[in-house]
């Protein structure tokens, strides 16, 4: 059989041009852009129409904005050699083709209809909605990380507030059950659903409904079940962001949500409280008044930011000023309104730590909760190893790791793992209690998959999240699997981006050739972790003392009170820590952004984020440089004193500043 003849190239002079470009680049070792020019290369030899101009060949794959640019560049000075006119790009023809705009009307054009305001949905009484948001709103009161419930777990509850099955259809229709109000709250925006299985948590439109449904149905006198033994108050608040500000430019309202019960006498140990901020934007001065330095904090792993959480034994030097009444509340217990800044309410104040070399730019208060651990004895739980659901050998064979390790007698759960590939957990042989999470993880990396996410971005950002996940022991496996891809990427970065995990990040280094040898040492590292675990009691910080912003301060400093002991969190808490759909701070998401920036570790960042927590600060400080020149060397000598990874240098320090203080920079910033 003849064999098929190849297309021919419509556009040789172009094809000659990118072969040029090509063996250009060609010369450079390891030159990412050779193989750009030969898949631009592979696809215009393949292509039979002719173009009028280069711009048309950006329809090709392979070839972007640059290639066409310098095609067009070309192009000029062929024409310019041989006498030629340049062709007019067909983009510029199709504009002068257009006909011109209609003249404006002499009469002005009727007025527009008035748009109908739209109305909040309040679910009808004892609907399915209203059942749902009723056991959502009530699960607030058993601590921040309960607060999320499962299908089935809302069923169980809102049966009682709901006249309607959530189980067996309505007789007239076929389909219809209580379950469907969850859908009417997913589309407003009440619930919030997460996670697989779904979780539903929710929102902050979702709580102030719930609390006037609570407070209609108290002085209506209807049935509320166990929420009519509880005062959950949702009390709106303007914090005052320093002492001396204006209320306008310097206060935020947030939204406290408190819980207790009515014949505890008392408030109860732990308070289930959630703030949700109505305004996100917070004003560049002086933030939080305080004796700690806000602005100061170790690395991104203790980043120190305004907490969210505003719970009954906390010291608040801001000033806290009611904006809406509360509910009668019991007469025992001091109802929320205005504090004063002097009054102690902590039971455990600690200072974040502090850098005294920075200068105090802004100051914070971080009130850590009192932790009184859960301890489980030796002999009471086991270790297990916990795989996530991606963590698969191929596609076609997705149960080939867990199937190994259970050959060789591992006891191993699949599960969604918002953080890493591969947890250890402890568990209690004779009590359903829930997973807890020991102080190591693991991150494995086939050599294809390291490469893919150190082009789009997801290595540094990966990394960024184990440093914030508050484990003590991060692994970084690497296997050998699709080497060819890194040879094509080109080694030498591929080996830095390693390296830099290890001498950087301070993450250990393992090297595996096979996902076999992967396997034998997981095996190795569970055998371990048994002994070192199983024979020394277990703390536990309970799921009630725990929020994102305190989180890893709260663990800094269980650390220095108690050196000899690791404090664990639930299975259920470290997801709901690391999710990566939680809310992220102004300070995460400046530190991701100066991450973005060529040369910028996580250490980098931290150190600019101590002096500057927002990026109107850090405009703002380069905006008040008297010439260029101190400004490009602004952060250079401001981080002058840090060593190593954290040391910021001159070209740096001039490349971040242009970056953000430049109308207009060279396209390779």
């Amino acid at each position: 059989m003849p064999r098929k003849a190849a297309p021919i190239c419509g556009n040789p002079l172009y094809l000659q041009w990118i072969k040029e470009m090509m063996e250009e680049a060609g010369g450079v070792s390891n030159s990412k852009m050779y193989y750009a020019y030969k898949k631009a290369y592979d696809s215009m030899s393949k292509y039979p129409v002719p173009f009028n101009h280069p711009c048309e060949a950006s329809i090709l794959k392979g070839v972007g904005p640059k290639i066409t640019k310098r095609l067009e560049e070309r192009l000029r000075q062929y024409c310019a050699d041989t006498g030629q006119a340049v062709p007019i790009r067909s983009d510029i023809l199709k504009r002068a083709a257009r006909p011109p705009p209609p003249p404006p009307p002499s009469s002005p054009p009727p007025p527009l209809p008035a748009t109908p305001t739209k109305r909040t949905y309040v679910p009808q009484y004892r609907s399915g909605a209203y059942a749902i948001l009723l056991t959502l709103f009530m699960a607030y009161g058993n601590g921040p990380y309960r607060a999320s419930l499962t299908k089935p777990e809302i069923i169980r509850d809102a049966t009682q507030f709901c006249d309607t099955s959530f189980d067996v259809p309505v007789a007239k229709t076929r389909n219809y059950t209580a379950w469907n109000g969850m859908k009417t709250l997913l589309e407003k925006d009440y619930v919030y659903k997460n996670g697989s299985p779904p979780r539903y948590k929710l929102t902050e439109a979702g709580l102030v409904i719930a609390s006037r449904l609570v407070e209609t149905a108290k002085k209506q006198g209807k049935e509320l079940g166990p929420l009519a033994e509880k005062e959950l108050v949702v009390t709106t608040v303007r914090v005052s962001l320093g002492a001396n500000a204006e209320a306008d430019d310097t206060s935020r309202e947030v939204s406290v949500v408190s819980s207790f019960d009515r014949g505890a006498g008392s408030l109860a140990a732990s308070l289930a409280k959630t703030v949700f901020p109505t305004r996100a934007v917070s004003p560049p001065g002086s933030l939080w008044e305080s004796s700690a330095n806000y602005a100061d904090c170790g690395s991104l792993n203790h980043s120190v930011v305004p907490a969210p959480l505003l719970s009954y034994k906390a010291s608040l030097s801001a000033k806290l000023t009611a904006v809406t009444s509360p509910p009668t509340v019991d007469p025992m217990v001091e109802q929320p309104g205005t504090l004063k800044s002097t009054a102690d309410l902590s039971a455990h104040t600690v200072e974040p730590m502090i850098w005294q070399s920075a200068p105090l730019k802004q100051k914070a208060t971080l009130s850590l909760p009192t932790v009184d651990p859960i301890i489980w004895q030796p002999g009471t739980f086991e270790v297990h190893i916990v795989l996530d659901t991606r963590e698969i050998r191929q596609r076609q064979d997705r149960t080939y790791i867990q199937e190994k390790l259970e050959e060789r007698g591992m006891t191993v759960s699949v599960r969604s793992l918002e953080l890493g590939d591969v947890v250890w957990v402890a568990r209690q042989k004779d009590s359903n209690s829930g997973d807890i999470v020991l102080d190591y993880i693991l991150e494995r990396k086939r050599m294809d998959d390291l490469v893919s996410s150190i082009k789009d971005g997801r290595f540094k950002e990966q990394k960024f999240r184990l440093h914030r996940g508050g484990v003590g022991q991060v692994i970084y496996l690497v296997e050998e699997f699709g080497r060819e891809d890194a040879i094509e990427f080109g080694m030498q970065a591929v080996q830095t981006a390693i390296s830099s995990t290890q001498v950087v990040d301070g993450f250990f280094l393992k090297l595996t050739t096979n996902v076999d040898q992967t396997i034998e040492y997981l095996v190795s590292l569970t055998k371990m972790l048994k002994k070192l675990y199983e024979s020394a009691p277990l703390y536990i910080i309970p799921d009630s003392c725990l929020q994102y912003q305190t989180y890893l301060p709260l663990k800094t400093h269980l650390k220095e009170l108690y050196p000899t002991r690791t404090y664990h969190i639930s299975f259920l808490a470290y997801n709901e820590l690391n999710s990566k759909s939680r809310n992220l701070t102004l300070r995460d998401v400046f530190a991701k952004m100066l991450m973005c920036t060529k040369g910028f570790s996580g250490d980098k960042a931290a150190e600019i984020i101590k002096r500057y927590s927002t990026p109107h600060s850090f405009y703002t400080a380069l905006e008040k440089c008297q010439n260029n020149e101190a400004r490009w060397k602004m952060i250079s000598e401001e981080c002058g004193n840090t060593f190593g990874v954290k040391k910021i240098g001159p070209v740096l320090s001039e490349r971040i500043a242009k970056l953000w203080f430049e109308k207009k920079y060279a396209d390779g910033e």
